[in-house]
């Protein structure tokens, strides 16, 4: 519909476009007029009019009016900058719209015309046809994520209810696995008087232990931070030789990491003696000399516990 003013009494015809196509004509009652236009096809159309009086006397057109059709319903894209999210991180979302829907979409990070599941959603911020936000996972979980904007619940600039918008492809996993089991030096690599003492002259020892099933696990030294060595938990079991080790203690933290890089605590740790020096053995007498029925106390004093391996019988004297 348009109005319009006109002298009182006369004929008012409305034009198309090309000033000669007639889409309505009415009276201008007391110098006002109404006219409900014929149907007018999508796109833009330059609207004028012209009055004629009792006698037949037309006037100049009117200035023209530009006014645009727009039938057609506005349609929404909504997208992820990544497809998988692990715990810590964040996706931007994107809001793409065909035509721009002013204020009448909204999301203020808790209510408004997005509905979301596995998580959160910023507040939106934009204007025009891109908005944006940023969704966090739910922490401690995995799932889908679900982010969705139902149809009719914006508009455009004519009116056009909007369709709807679908969810993003978006998965989620921020569920840290469990610590490893403790290292255990493997019996092979523990050198010395015991396979079980944790004390060796291996310098590159195998270590081996539990962890969550097809983690990576990673082998640490004493800082936490010192890296020496990785393997795969196949079946829930890893067996990892350790890059070279510097003579002395450590101790021996290990943490899984899962398929989308969510990283376990550190294990409890594993106290590890690399020892390469060899012991030595110092033989000494409390006496100088010996006589006929006198006998000597000898000392055998060692740098490190020879253990059982001393022989416990005789010993070979030599005298000269």
């Amino acid at each position: 519909m348009f109005t319009g003013t006109a002298e009182p009494g006369s004929t008012v015809t409305l034009y198309d476009t090309d000033g000669t196509t007639v889409i309505g004509t009415g009276i201008a009652t007391g110098g006002n007029w109404s006219i409900t236009a014929s149907t007018l096809t999508p796109g833009t159309h330059t609207i004028t009019a012209k009055a004629t009086d009792a006698v037949g006397n037309e006037s100049p057109a009117s200035a023209g009016l530009a006014v645009t059709i727009d039938t057609t319903a506005p349609t929404l894209a909504i997208t992820s900058d990544v497809p998988q999210l692990k715990s810590g991180e964040t996706a931007n979302i994107t809001f793409t719209f065909s035509e721009d829907p002013g204020t009448t979409f909204a999301w203020d990070g808790t209510t408004g015309d997005v509905v979301v599941s596995g998580g959160t959603l910023g507040a939106i911020s934009g204007s025009g046809l891109t908005r944006t936000a940023t969704f966090t996972p739910t922490p401690a979980s995995t799932g889908t994520v679900s982010i969705t904007v139902a149809a009719a619940t914006y508009t455009d600039a004519a009116g056009n209810d909007g369709g709807a918008g679908t969810t993003p492809a978006l998965t989620f996993d921020t569920q840290s696995p469990n610590a490893p089991s403790a290292p255990v030096l493997a019996a092979a690599s523990d050198s010395g008087i015991s396979n079980s003492d944790n004390i060796t002259n291996v310098t590159t020892p195998v270590f081996t232990g539990t962890a969550e099933p097809g983690s990576t696990v990673t082998l640490y030294d004493t800082d936490g931070t010192t890296v020496i060595g990785t393997g795969v938990a196949t079946g829930g079991n890893w067996s990892i030789t350790a890059s070279t080790l510097t003579p002395g203690t450590h101790t021996i933290t290990a943490k899984a990491t899962d398929a989308v890089g969510n990283e376990s605590p550190a294990s409890a740790g594993l106290g590890v003696t690399i020892d390469t020096t060899a012991p030595t053995l110092a033989i000494t007498s409390d006496v100088p000399q010996l006589k006929a029925g006198e006998t000597a106390n000898i000392t055998f004093t060692f740098s490190e516990d020879p253990g059982t391996t001393l022989p416990g019988t005789e010993l070979p004297v030599m005298s000269w």
